[in-house]
């Protein structure tokens, strides 16, 4: 049976209030499957980064409710919430948010030391996601010698270390240019499929979007469309076409999903 990792239901974010309120999400309901590989696309005030912060619990939503493995965030107390925040969700963002005066090793490790992982198990853990993203050669680099791609991925060995439920990408592949961010959306779809990890991604790329099993189109604070790759029978560039064909419905083409 699947299992619901993620299951957002009436989801409202609002500011302001009478004819100065903004509904930046508005009644949003959708769940993410364990390993899943989950995608938000839409134009840009659509809600895509608000409903992504509500999830992360960095703001508070309105109205509707959040279920992590069944127990509704809302009801944890401060230990739980940290737990959410720090353990449950790993984070992958456009621009790294890379400690610069820490190695990659140092910056991979900071969650284990804030978390109080035993030192015997992190470096356990960091042994294999660093052979798995091909980044034991940089470990003792500083961001400021690293490439973007090789930020990245740092970043993502991070996002990783605490075994998280939910892995929550916001346009990962902003930051990198194309021979990158194809390198980076290939060890995503590899931790997915291989690892069985779920993720939840932001992104305004289609050929990033075209790695998902499931993308959800957003406009106007709620949901637009939904789409699924046909696992069996699509290839990567035919759901890309009807990624784009979409995505000239929501506003006249490409450039007004970015």
């Amino acid at each position: 049976m699947e299992k619901k990792i993620l299951d957002i239901r009436s989801l409202k974010k609002y500011y302001g209030k009478g004819e100065n309120i903004t509904k930046a999400v508005d009644g949003i309901s959708f769940y993410v499957l364990e390993g899943e590989f989950v995608g938000i696309m839409g134009p840009s005030g659509s809600g895509k980064t608000t409903l992504l912060n509500c999830i992360s619990s960095m703001i508070r939503p309105t109205e509707g409710e959040i279920f992590l493995e069944g127990e509704n965030i809302a009801a944890f107390n401060e230990k739980k919430q940290m737990e959410y925040r720090g353990s449950k969700m790993g984070y992958l963002f456009q621009d790294f948010k890379l400690l610069d005066n820490l190695t990659g090793l140092e910056n991979i490790m900071m969650p284990a030391a804030i978390h109080g992982m035993k030192e015997k198990e992190s470096r356990k853990r960091i042994e294999k996601l660093t052979g798995f993203l091909g980044i034991r050669r940089i470990l003792n680099k500083y961001p400021s010698q690293m490439s973007g791609g090789e930020k990245q991925r740092i970043a993502a060995a991070r996002a990783l270390l605490l075994d998280p439920a939910v892995i929550l990408a916001d346009e990962p592949t902003g930051a990198l240019d194309t021979k990158n961010a194809r390198h980076l959306m290939d060890e995503l779809s590899a931790l997915n499929k291989e690892m069985n990890r779920t993720i939840l991604m932001v992104t305004h790329n289609p050929d990033a979007a075209a790695y998902c099993s499931r993308i959800l189109f957003l406009k106007d604070g709620t949901i637009f469309h939904e789409l699924r790759r046909r696992e069996e029978t699509e290839t990567q560039s035919d759901f890309y076409a009807r990624i784009a064909d979409v995505m000239a419905q929501l506003g006249g083409g490409a450039s007004n999903v970015l």
